[in-house]
């Protein structure tokens, strides 16, 4: 079988290090694995948005050490092409972010990849306020069309059985995913499992797709050991609220145990609502309720649907995600004013668990938290999409009417525990374990033995080769920060969005 691996991770040890792996195990299968690198040529990517230089040049170091270890032969490995020279980039018109998801080339979307890239960028889904974000946009845009363009070429010289490719959902990578759809090309994404020891493959589809992992929810479960899952499953869950889960990103660690908010008072009927961040999942279809375009105005909705009764009170608890972000979600948060609402800010230190355990319903929009109400005995109504929406573990009103009934309900009882156990276990076990990779963090990883350093042999030379293109790192900079680039930003290679929000 040819497979084609479509690799631009070099500058994640652990991402390209789970591509090693992959690659190497379909070689040893007997595969002809053939590579799509990047050698520079992309305008801006997930992993070094502003094209820093130096993280190109650690990138594909790491991609040129690497391949050659594990024997992929130079001729089965193919660059993008390098436009920068093209000129102006490609007019970009769309009225919404409607009208973004919708922009296809040949009837491939790839504006819904382009909208993926910038919401995570900007930490915002209001896309057309700003000319900074016009250009940004321009820029992702010319960039999917260009890699439409040269995988589609390889793709016709090639012939591959299957297309292997990180995530999908990104301007640089979506446009493999619907080509890969329209031409009948089997292709897989590769995501994290269930910790940093292992990984998670998912053929023809997204790692995001809420079907293929309900299924696989289910599948894991059926063919667990029946006692050893429940025990897992509890613990992932008592694990979780204590923030010691292992390889997770856990904001209870950062919560002051027990804490309410100053004025709680238990006779009234309380409500716990659980917004979450909108960046990951807005230009994911599956993820789409109609019940509402935003969670912001479900929320109002809500509040609104609470109007004139008197001796209900809404906690309307902001995701701890949302630190430090301003943007139109928090922004039209900060400015809600009603009597019966109390809005607990994504820095303060309430307690999560303590609310939602003193409080008489939740109310969640697709985040974790609604399903750990339900494990801590409290009735959870989601309103939205979830992972977790066909267990039977939470409420799912079709209506704000509805959802009002169900918090209005004095004698609604909490749904079964034992419903919960299924997604805690699957988060805890998920995933195949490395045979070649040993990851500890970002400073700390081998492969076969050789550690995966920043600096190889081939990394100083590519540094010099992509000197011509500092303007380029600048323009970025100045699109995404808003400012020019400094000698010290030659070795910030943090992800933007820590930069930006912390």
């Amino acid at each position: 079988m040819r497979i084609l691996f479509y690799s631009i991770q070099g500058l994640s040890p652990f991402h390209f290090g789970t591509e090693l792996e992959i690659m190497t195990r379909l070689q040893e299968e007997g595969h002809e694995v053939h590579v799509l690198a990047c050698n520079q040529a992309l305008d801006s990517c997930f992993f070094n948005p502003c094209h820093n230089l130096l993280g190109c040049a650690i990138c594909q170091g790491r991609t040129d050490t690497f391949l050659k270890k594990i024997g992929i032969p130079a001729e089965r490995i193919h660059y993008l092409t390098d436009h920068s020279a093209d000129g102006p980039d490609t007019e970009l018109a769309f009225g919404d972010l409607d009208e973004l998801l919708r922009l296809d080339v040949d009837g491939l979307e790839i504006g819904r990849g382009v909208a993926s890239s910038a919401i995570s960028t900007f930490r915002d889904y209001q896309l057309t306020d700003q000319a900074d974000k016009s250009e940004y946009l321009a820029v992702q845009w010319r960039m999917a069309r260009q890699v439409l363009r040269d995988f589609g070429r390889l793709a016709q010289q090639l012939q591959p059985d299957r297309v292997y490719l990180f995530n999908g959902r990104f301007a640089e990578y979506f446009p493999l995913v619907e080509y890969c759809r329209k031409h009948g090309i089997d292709y897989v994404t590769h995501e994290r499992g269930s910790t940093y020891q292992s990984y998670a493959l998912y053929p023809n589809s997204l790692p995001h797709s809420i079907t293929v992992r309900q299924g696989r929810i289910a599948e894991h479960w059926a063919a667990a050991d029946p006692e050893g899952r429940e025990r897992i499953g509890r613990q992932w869950f008592t694990r979780r609220r204590k923030g010691v889960l292992p390889d997770a990103k856990n904001f209870a660690r950062e919560l002051a145990t027990g804490t309410m908010p100053e004025g709680f008072d238990p006779d009234h009927i309380n409500v716990a609502v659980f917004n979450s961040s909108e960046d990951e999942m807005k230009a994911i279809g599956e993820w789409q309720t109609p019940l509402y375009r935003h969670q912001n105005e479900a929320i109002r909705n809500i509040l609104e649907g609470f109007r004139g009764r008197p001796g209900v009170h809404i906690y309307l608890r902001m995701h701890p995600n949302l630190r430090g972000v301003d943007n139109v979600q928090t922004q039209e948060l900060y400015e809600l004013d009603y009597p019966y609402l109390t809005l607990i800010r994504p820095e303060e230190r309430i307690d999560t668990y303590a609310l939602l355990e003193a409080c008489d319903k939740t109310i969640s929009f697709g985040s974790t938290v609604g399903i750990e109400a339900t494990f801590w005995g409290r009735p959870s109504i989601l309103f939205g999409k979830a992972f977790y929406d066909q267990l039977d573990a939470v409420y799912r009103p079709r209506s704000v009417d509805e959802l009002i009934g169900l918090v209005l309900d004095p004698g609604l009882p909490p749904k079964p525990c034992a419903h919960t156990l299924p997604y805690g276990y699957f988060l805890s076990t998920f995933g195949r374990p490395f045979r070649y990779l040993q990851y500890r963090d970002k400073h700390h990883a081998q492969f076969m033995g050789k550690p995966m350093r920043r600096i190889h042999a081939a990394t100083l030379w590519r540094f010099l080769q992509y000197l011509p293109r500092l303007g380029w790192w600048n323009r970025m900079n100045r699109l995404i920060f808003g400012r020019s680039i400094t000698w010290r930003d030659i070795f910030k290679l943090k992800s933007h969005t820590v930069e930006k929000i912390g």
